[in-house]
């Protein structure tokens, strides 16, 4: 004999499982992403892992330069990542995105507040069909290029 806090259970779970069904349907742009964040500011690095967390995406690490970009993509497997273009010292965003894409295909959003300079445009465009945000950005600009960016993957 059941008592009314396990058919509460049994309801709960029937009630879960429909639901569950129903999160199937929905668009795959409500999907939780694992995202990597290429940022050499830190302060700015954290900001973008803050709004990504609030668009319901987990940040699964971040990287600083090219080297722990690399090591850190092929370790943790992301779903995307963030590239910012300008990354001070060594390789740009661009470059490491190429060594990234060598091993394998990944969605790629870049980040810059460069996005009127034609020669950098033109060499994200001849990696792939990648999107570009211009910083600043807002959390929405955010949300849409994510969105855009399930598409790829």
């Amino acid at each position: 004999m059941t008592n009314c806090a396990e058919r509460s259970f049994y309801r709960t779970g029937k009630a879960m499982r429909k639901s569950g069904r129903a999160d199937e349907k929905q668009s795959s742009a409500n999907r939780s992403r694992r995202v990597l964040i290429v940022e050499d500011e830190t302060i700015l690095g954290f900001e973008v892992a803050v709004m990504v967390k609030s668009l319901g995406h987990s940040v699964v690490a971040m990287a600083g330069n090219e080297a722990e970009a690399v090591r850190l993509d092929a370790r943790m497997k992301p779903d995307l990542v963030l590239m910012d273009v300008r990354l001070g010292r060594g390789p740009d965003g661009i470059d490491t995105a190429e060594r990234i894409l060598q091993h394998r295909f990944i969605p790629i959003i870049f980040c810059t507040g460069y996005s009127s300079d034609q020669n950098t445009i033109e060499r994200i465009r001849n990696l792939g069909p990648f999107q570009v945000l211009a910083k600043p950005f807002t959390i929405s600009e955010l949300k849409r290029a994510l969105g855009r960016a399930e598409g790829m993957s």
